[in-house]
């Protein structure tokens, strides 16, 4: 999402039942933050949990992210649950060392 003065990653998550009762709403919002975080270094300002089949697809089943921006923030969607994750310091990585040859 931009604001015009900042961006911020929200992410919208299809949940089942299973996922939910493994840990709740709360233990899926952390295991989806702590992927994204370990996979793609950043963090997300918003997780919203909304129903299995609530995202719109295409006709191949990618999602429609455009269309799911709309109707997030249009409020359309029926949400499970939207959790604020708290603002957290970017943990600093290492510089990578040149090869010489």
């Amino acid at each position: 999402m931009d604001d015009g003065t900042a961006e911020s990653l929200v992410l919208v998550v299809e949940a089942d039942g299973r996922a939910l009762r493994d840990g709740g709403p709360e233990g899926l919002r952390e295991r989806v933050r702590a992927a994204v975080r370990d996979g793609q270094r950043l963090e997300p300002e918003l997780v919203v949990l909304v129903r299995r089949g609530a995202l719109p697809k295409t006709s191949s089943g990618k999602v429609q992210r455009r269309e799911t921006r709309r109707r997030y923030l249009e409020g359309e969607f029926g949400a499970v649950q939207v959790t604020q994750v708290p603002q957290v310091t970017p943990v600093p990585v290492a510089p990578v060392p040149e090869v010489t040859r």
